[in-house]
């Protein structure tokens, strides 16, 4: 999460630096190989010896350069944290794709994802969706009939009933469009718990938009371009819309963290390179004590945003996180602590405070209410 000033000063790092160190030169070297990679019948495998020949090499300067910084949990925006950023982006993106591979075949330029997932991946979402489905309650599965066309459900082995299908018609009259099933296969990819497809997109995303290597994002675009589409389209839909405080658990405790955290600073902007994923609710963000699942060291805490709920196209483990998605191309701005209605807004422990931001589009001003303060 680095603001574009940061991210594009950050391109320049291996390539202005008077003596490059054996980390800056092989951060560099694999940044050109991988933008040489065309998306061929061969760029999977042309990844695959990119990853073996850089991905050790890096994570292992990387680490001990890492065991070096004196405080981890301080900020610090010099040459040589931005350098352990932009190489452990490098490591994230391309552990990734290992995952991404497994479940989708992209050899030709712009294919389409229902021709790119592999069928097994396929039905392994749809099998979710239905064990979801059989599981909602009557308010959950009429939104959803709102959303989704009665072909797509035929097409997903889902049959509604005649409640159902009148409220479809109902509303059908008044709200269009509806999601397609690529749509449909993007969001529940995007959702699952166990696919790990998310972290391909949203790794290669950040390696795009704050190191200028496209190669992953132009690969994962199958996925990623249908899920922003569904985004757009359930925009539409009030019971998909939601506004109001969102809270993420961050990973900051790795050798990028002292330098993301410089980014996160109070008035700093937050450009949103990828649909940011969070919670509605509190206890379920994963930085939380109270999530079993936790697995993140520091809260995000959004005291105002707007954010599409997707909660509905998470599987049947993780539908009660209720996740929300906070789309692309938005910006917010970080917080003061001393800003920030703290009655209603907690620290939730642990080495790192907890950092607070909010949408700075100025319309959402007047929406503001308890003291909560939009910088």
């Amino acid at each position: 999460m680095l603001s574009n000033v940061i991210a594009r000063q950050t391109r320049q790092l291996c390539k202005t630096a008077p003596t490059r160190s054996r980390l800056g030169q092989l951060t560099m070297d694999c940044s050109k190989a991988l933008r040489q990679v065309k998306i061929s019948a061969r760029s999977k495998d042309e990844i695959a010896v990119i990853d073996d020949h850089y991905r050790h090499a890096i994570y292992e300067e990387t680490m001990t350069a890492y065991q070096a910084v004196p405080d981890v949990t301080m900020p610090d925006n010099s040459p040589e944290a931005k350098l352990r950023a932009q190489a452990w982006q490098l490591i994230e993106s391309l552990s990734s794709m290992d995952q991404f591979f497994a479940h989708y075949d992209v050899s030709i330029p712009g294919v389409s994802l229902e021709v790119a997932i592999h069928p097994s991946h396929r039905d392994a979402l749809i099998h979710d969706f239905r064990e979801s489905w059989f599981s909602m309650n009557a308010e959950d599965r009429k939104a959803l009939s709102e959303v989704i066309s009665e072909k797509t459900f035929h097409q997903l082995g889902i049959t509604l009933n005649v409640s159902e299908k009148q409220h479809a018609a109902q509303k059908g009259l008044s709200i269009a469009p509806q999601l397609s099933m690529a749509h449909c296969l993007a969001l529940l990819d995007y959702a699952n718990s166990s696919s790990g497809s998310f972290n391909a997109t949203n790794n290669s995303a950040r390696l795009w938009h704050y190191y200028g290597v496209d190669t992953l994002a132009k690969i994962t675009a199958s996925l990623y371009e249908p899920f922003c589409e569904a985004l757009r389209i359930l925009e539409n839909y009030p019971a998909f819309c939601y506004e109001g405080s969102a809270y993420k658990g961050l990973s900051i405790a790795n050798p990028a963290g002292n330098f993301r955290l410089s980014c996160m600073q109070a008035g700093m902007p937050l450009h949103c390179a990828h649909g940011i994923s969070a919670t509605s609710r509190r206890e379920k963000n994963y930085a939380s004590s109270s999530n079993i699942w936790s697995t993140r060291d520091m809260q995000l805490t959004f005291v105002h945003s707007r954010g599409i709920k997707i909660h509905l196209f998470n599987d049947v483990t993780s539908r009660d996180q209720m996740e929300i998605i906070i789309p692309e191309g938005r910006q917010l701005t970080f917080l003061s602590p001393q800003d920030v209605d703290r009655t209603q807004f907690k620290d939730n422990g642990g080495p790192w405070p907890t950092y607070y931001c909010a949408e700075s589009a100025t319309h959402l001003s007047a929406k503001i209410q308890n003291g909560y303060l939009l910088c």
